[in-house]
């Protein structure tokens, strides 16, 4: 049931990204070279719950234009105590892309077409214990809400640069917790 309620929210999460991205069509002409590709781009959590931590939420708020995701929450599903993460992504074609956001961690991968992809160098964390949340962002916040703990990153994780090479089909990002750091010195995935 759970499983079927948080599909049900990725897939309307997902939706009202791509109405909001939608823009206005008569304000769109002018400016429709610059903002083409994040026009037909969505971003979306890869849910993982059987690996050590996953990124809970994406969320695209108040960031500057170029940015295109610039806060994730992650959540420590561990027993242990994270020191450091890496993210990742990968873009894949629209309907691809939401397939492998909500993929069982027991179903085979599915072999679609990877478009784009990239990671983030180790993010330092301050200590996440086990079931805390924590936002990696810009500063300042683009969206404030409520996790245990707050760190600061330089860069957007995806920026508009990122992904100027896609063409003007739909894409959709998924973001994965790629690497952790535990503060007992071992590392995931080992």
């Amino acid at each position: 049931m759970r499983n079927i309620n948080r599909r049900t929210w990725v897939l309307a999460l997902v939706l009202c990204t791509l109405a909001l991205c939608s823009g206005n069509p008569q304000n769109a002409k002018g400016q429709e070279s610059s903002l083409s590709v994040p026009q037909h781009f969505s971003v979306v959590p890869a849910y993982r719950r059987c690996e050590p931590a996953e990124v809970k939420f994406v969320s695209m708020g108040h960031q500057p234009k170029e940015a295109i995701l610039a806060q994730v929450t992650i959540e420590n599903r561990s027993d242990k105590v994270i020191a450091a993460v890496k993210l990742g992504w990968r873009v894949y074609g629209d309907q691809e892309g939401l397939k492998i956001s909500i993929s069982s961690c027991a179903a085979p991968t599915p072999s679609a077409e990877v478009f784009l992809s990239g990671t983030t160098p180790l993010i330092q964390l301050e200590a996440l214990g086990p079931k805390e949340t924590s936002h990696i962002a810009i500063h300042p916040l683009p969206v404030p809400i409520p996790a245990d703990k707050t760190v600061f990153v330089d860069r957007a994780f995806i920026c508009v640069d990122d992904i100027k090479s896609l063409t003007a089909n739909k894409y959709t990002a998924v973001v994965f917790v790629s690497e952790i750091h535990f503060d007992d010195g071992t590392r995931w995935p080992n």
